[in-house]
């Protein structure tokens, strides 16, 4: 082949005369190069062979772009892991109440902060996956209620309201908001509440 007649491979002590190749080319039609089979001796490649060396090149691909996709997955696996530290570390060290929860109203989710509150408050003990209107006391359930399914629609409310805890008056800042998966659909809401007694009480001193 006149092509090939200068090539390294076809002088010297290699002195290749017969080649074979398919190109390896990945499912967005990039080519990475090429399956090949050589000799030194001329040969001919049957029909049924020159299939079997285009499918062993398409395995190829196969594999390369499955190892590929590996190595992706694996460093999506570790941003996402130390994304979700970084984010427990910021919600955990909040003096926020922050609340996860699912389209069924069971819990998701739940910081220290408001663990610690419920405890301390009300003598209850949070547990993932319980339902929350088992925590939500009867002066607040309505609201609750409301503004999880307004939020569940795709609304973002904010509100302040005072509630009793233990005999004691707090106000707080609600805040209800949907929760998206990476296909857009809603799959829970996230609730934060932020105690601003001191700041109701210095605006009322103010005034």
């Amino acid at each position: 082949d006149d092509r090939l007649m200068d090539h390294p491979y076809g002088k010297g002590a290699a002195i290749f005369q017969f080649y074979a190749g398919a190109n390896l080319t990945t499912v967005d039609g990039i080519n990475l190069g090429s399956l090949c089979v050589v000799d030194h001796e001329p040969r001919e490649l049957s029909s049924l062979q020159k299939k079997m060396l285009g499918m062993l090149a398409k395995q190829v691909v196969h594999i390369l772009e499955f190892d590929y996709s590996l190595e992706v997955m694996k460093t999506q696996f570790l941003e996402a892991k130390a994304n979700e530290i970084k984010l427990r570390a910021l919600f955990e060290s909040s003096n926020a109440c922050h609340l996860l929860v699912g389209r069924e109203m069971d819990i998701l989710y739940f910081n220290r902060t408001l663990a610690n509150f419920m405890l301390d408050k009300h003598g209850q003990r949070m547990e993932i996956g319980a339902p929350i209107l088992k925590y939500v006391g009867e002066d607040f359930m309505g609201s609750f209620t409301y503004n999880f399914h307004a939020a569940l629609a795709g609304g973002k409310i904010s509100f302040e309201e005072n509630l009793l805890h233990d005999g004691q008056e707090i106000w707080w800042q609600f805040n209800f908001s949907p929760a998206y998966d990476s296909h857009g659909d809603i799959i829970g809401v996230p609730y934060t509440a932020v105690d601003i007694s001191e700041l109701r009480r210095s605006k009322e001193e103010n005034h």
